[in-house]
């Protein structure tokens, strides 16, 4: 093989591999998408909430409601469960979080009450919450079992 030979072998193959592949420039254009969708959100208007207090049920809201009132002791739709946790708790932070989700969610704090025969939803303002920890290390493993500490705090569905 002369030189040249080999020079011209070695451009092609060069060129044939510096090319992008198929999956590289599908990778290229979605980063490319992404990057705009992003951007996009940056120029968007912030979102502001908007203050209510309530009002009439949906009717997804209108149906729980009523399934409620004929079954007013059934948990159907509302589990209260205990957590056991094991290691080190950061108390603050936990109910930082719990608070910032009762804060973004107006679901969360939202009631029911009858007005003039109709059920309207009230939403009330954000509460600060206080979580309890009861350190249950130094008592008997058989009591932590069967400790009845959630059963106390069981709130009913649909408070007044």
């Amino acid at each position: 093989m002369t030189p040249n030979a080999i020079s011209e072998i070695q451009t092609e193959v060069h060129a044939a591999t510096s090319q992008p592949t198929q999956k590289e420039e599908g990778r290229t254009a979605l980063w490319q998408s992404v990057r705009s969708i992003v951007n996009s959100q940056r120029q968007a208007p912030p979102l502001r909430s908007v203050p209510r207090t309530g009002g009439p049920l949906p009717l997804a809201q209108e149906r729980l409601w009523l399934l409620h009132q004929l079954e007013p002791d059934s948990s159907t739709y509302n589990k209260s469960i205990v957590q056991r946790l094991k290691g080190p708790l950061n108390v603050a932070a936990l109910e930082q979080s719990f608070n910032e989700l009762l804060r973004r969610h107006e679901v969360l704090r939202t009631t029911f009450t009858m007005v003039d025969g109709q059920a309207f939803q009230r939403i009330t303002p954000a509460q600060t919450l206080r979580l309890s920890v009861t350190d249950l290390q130094k008592i008997p493993e058989h009591w932590k079992r069967s400790s009845p500490i959630g059963k106390n705090n069981w709130v009913p569905t649909f408070p007044d």
